[in-house]
């Protein structure tokens, strides 16, 4: 093919991808797709990772419970000095904590992932992206409501869709979180 042929395949590439009505990126480490990067100043940045990476070891507790013969007719004690634990957080773009990770610590890792961004409102494909090795992306997006739908695996790796807010001129930071299936 001449370097002619192969500048008329890419552009007819464009076009189709253009007519289809969404971007479509592969790209390195930090992948960005635009929806009129003239225009555009919010989106979704974030990081994809899996976990866990290493079998998980059961730790033995350090108070053995008590058996049934030991202390009839009892219940657990409380502690009312203790701090109780805070609920978990109702805003969708919340990201998890690594230190409250469900994975032992040093068992997750960025993870090169196929990510499809939809439309909140009618569930059509807005963009499509793959991250990098680094598990990061960007995707340019105009405000309002999407969803970031991450391709599984079969069975594994896989994650849950996230539901995501975009608000005019700011970037939405996520993280994807696909679970290896190793226990």
């Amino acid at each position: 093919m001449t370097l002619r042929g192969a500048g008329a395949l890419a552009a007819l590439v464009v076009a189709l991808v253009a007519a289809a009505g969404c971007d479509v990126l592969v790209a390195g480490p930090t992948p960005t797709a635009s929806s009129s990067p003239a225009t555009v100043s919010s989106g979704i940045t974030g990081r994809v990772v899996i976990g866990p990476t290493c079998p998980l070891e059961a730790t033995p507790s350090e108070e053995p419970e008590p058996s049934a013969e030991e202390s009839p007719g009892t219940g657990p004690t409380l502690d009312p000095d203790a701090t109780p634990e805070p609920p978990p957080s109702d805003d969708p773009n919340a990201t998890e904590d690594p230190e409250t990770t469900p994975y032992a610590p040093g068992c997750s890792r960025p993870f090169a992932a196929s990510l499809v961004i939809t439309s909140g409102t009618d569930g059509s494909a807005i963009s499509r992206l793959a991250t990098g090795e680094d598990g990061l992306f960007t995707v340019d997006l105009s405000p309002g409501e999407y969803t970031i739908v991450p391709q599984n695996g079969e069975p594994f790796p896989i994650a849950q869709p996230l539901d995501v807010t975009v608000v005019a001129g700011q970037y939405v930071e996520v993280e994807i979180n696909y679970d290896s299936g190793i226990r």
